[in-house]
């Protein structure tokens, strides 16, 4: 019974260790994609041929730094999706993109 006890006890704190440190590498790349910077934790799965568009997975979440070279300049921006919610890199932006003249 005790020992039933104790797995339950680990495999509890374990979820608490795997949520708490989901949590703290999405606040930190969060902060590094809003300051224009490369997010750490994550890994770059797609570029885009369009401008230098990025697609990265982190733990739980993904982020989308858009930047799509047209006649006006260079449209840039940023998209955070939490899993399950993720979004597909062609299904363009769902945001207004600053755009940056030549």
């Amino acid at each position: 019974m005790l020992k039933k006890y104790k797995k339950f006890i680990f495999c509890l704190i374990f979820i608490i260790f795997l949520l708490l440190i989901s949590k703290i590498t999405y606040s930190i790349d969060k902060t590094r994609i809003t300051n224009f910077k490369d997010p750490i934790f994550v890994i770059n799965t797609k570029t885009a041929k369009d401008g230098g568009t990025k697609e990265f997975i982190g733990f739980g979440y993904q982020i989308i730094r858009w930047r799509i070279l047209d006649l006006n300049g260079l449209k840039v921006g940023y998209e955070i999706y939490r899993f399950p919610k993720l979004k597909d890199l062609n299904d363009g932006p769902s945001i207004e993109l600053k755009t940056i003249p030549n």
